[in-house]
């Protein structure tokens, strides 16, 4: 479709006979690159390649936090100390998906399958079951 509005723009001329949307067929050219490269780095489950490796830089940890509070970033226009606050929840430790186990051992099946789709995907079926009328019957708190 970018390419088809490319060439489109392309042919718009004004009334000198001279392309008129050079600029805009060249946005849409830049569009298809991004969107060919976006699809050839998906692979077979749909997922991207490369987002594991952006997320050993983008999620947050209380080591980087405590590492940017004690270096004392300083806001240079009014020289001194930033102060910035930022929720323990956005720093905490990953949440654990928390499946229920039943007799059937779907919930035990569905933890395995998840644990082999990602490792950035911790699930447990811990101390959690399904009793004979279908009801959550937890026997200690969420898995850490």
């Amino acid at each position: 479709m970018e390419l088809s509005l490319a060439g489109l723009f392309s042919l718009v001329r004004d009334s000198d006979d001279a392309a008129a949307c050079t600029n805009q067929a060249a946005i849409m050219i830049l569009g298809f690159t991004v969107t060919l490269i976006f699809h050839c780095s998906l692979d077979d489950r749909g997922r991207l390649r490369w987002r594991p490796l952006l997320g050993k830089f983008l999620v947050p940890s209380r080591k980087n936090y405590d590492k940017f509070r004690e270096s004392g970033h300083v806001n240079h226009k009014l020289q001194k100390p930033a102060s910035t606050i930022i929720d323990d929840v956005c720093i905490g430790s990953r949440p654990v998906i928390w499946v229920p186990n039943d007799i059937l051992g779907v919930g035990l099946n569905e933890v395995y399958h998840m644990k082999g789709q990602s490792v950035h995907l911790p699930a447990s079926a811990n101390e959690a079951s399904l009793d004979h009328n279908g009801s959550i019957v937890l026997r200690s708190g969420p898995p850490d």
